[in-house]
Parts: C-alpha cells; sequence; structure tokens
C-alpha cells in the first residue's frame, strides 16, 4: 500500500474516489492521507459529481434500520440499534436522514419522553448518540438540508400543562452541535401532516 503515498496526490485521490463505499473504512486504516481526503466534505460531492455513488431506501422500524438497493433488488445491510441507546422508534415521530456516510436517526427517549439524536457511521459500522436537544419538545417538525444541518420547530413542551411551542432549532451533523433560533412568531402544533 506504501507504493499508493508515492503517487501524485491528484492520481491517488482519483483512485480513493472509485474504491467502494464499503472498502473505505479499510483504506481510512491503512492510509493517513486517505483518512483525510476521504472525510473532506468535497470528496463525497466529488463522488457524486463523476458518478460513484448509488442511491438506496432506508428503511426504518421500532428496533433497526435496513438499507436497500432498488436497483439491484439487494438488501445491503440491516442494523440494530443498541439497546443501550434506550429509543423508542415511533412511525410517526421517528425520523432518518442522510449526510455523506451517516445515518442521522431522529427518536423519542424510552425514559425522558424527549426526542433525541442517534448516528450511525456507515464507514465505522458504528453507532453514537448525538449531542443533547437543548429544548424539551415533543412531536415537532423536522427537515433536513443537504450541507448537513437538521432542523426543527414546533411541537408540544414536554412539562405539565403541556404547551404548544414556538421554539426551533438546528443540529449540525458533522459539528454534532444545536444551535437555538429565536421564538418564531405563532405556535407550531407539527409539521408532519
Amino acid at each position: 500500500m506504501d507504493f499508493l503515498q508515492e503517487l501524485p496526490q491528484q492520481i491517488f485521490r482519483d483512485i480513493l474516489l472509485r474504491v467502494p463505499y464499503k472498502s473505505q473504512a479499510k483504506i481510512k486504516e491503512l492510509l493517513e492521507p486517505a483518512k483525510e481526503m476521504i472525510e473532506c466534505s468535497q470528496f463525497y460531492q466529488d463522488r457524486i459529481k463523476f458518478g460513484l455513488t448509488k442511491k438506496y431506501i432506508c428503511l426504518l422500524d421500532h428496533v433497526a434500520i435496513s438499507i436497500y438497493d432498488p436497483v439491484d433488488q439487494l438488501s445491503i445491510m440491516r442494523t440494530s440499534i443498541p439497546d443501550d441507546f434506550q429509543v423508542i422508534l415511533v412511525p410517526r415521530d421517528s425520523q432518518i436522514f442522510c449526510f455523506k456516510h451517516k445515518l442521522v436517526l431522529w427518536g423519542v427517549s424510552k425514559w425522558c419522553n424527549i426526542s433525541v439524536i442517534l448516528i450511525y457511521d456507515l464507514l465505522s459500522n458504528t453507532w453514537k448518540e448525538g449531542a443533547q436537544i437543548p429544548i424539551a419538545i415533543l412531536g415537532n417538525g423536522c427537515c433536513a438540508s443537504p450541507e448537513g444541518s437538521i432542523y426543527i420547530a414546533g411541537g408540544y413542551s414536554t412539562s405539565f400543562p403541556c404547551r404548544i411551542s414556538r421554539k426551533a432549532a438546528v443540529y449540525k451533523v458533522d459539528e454534532d452541535e444545536w444551535e437555538l433560533h429565536s421564538d418564531m412568531h405563532q405556535e407550531v402544533r407539527s409539521c408532519f401532516y
């Protein structure tokens, strides 16, 4: 593998772009320069630009995520959500988003009755809990942007008496950080429907 690092950087990068997605984790372990290139945000954009990516369908049930290739009609993988995350996946209140090599799951905690973020890294085949949501609301609207942010708005407070929320926040996936936005002008029950 050392001979790859001796190649001119652009040729090395072009070879990396063509490495199948499932093999990228191993390449990152073996070659430090490859790790830096693969984790760069432009790397994934270039894979898309050169037609080196595939579109998959992610299916979410109450205990796992399944990934399906609709073109080849193959089930690619199924990964269970570890029990230690204590998450309930209610179809109406759970969503899944994909950013680069991460699946970001929005669910509800079993014990605290609050929304939680779980992140599954497709390259390392690992789960982690995302940063805690700074506002205690449920049933809020949730959408994603292509640059890697998840926006939440509205919903219901988790305190008694239950109130409709004016709160809004954005979660930045790469930074694993939440940013509160100013309150909305109007209360919003839910943006799901």
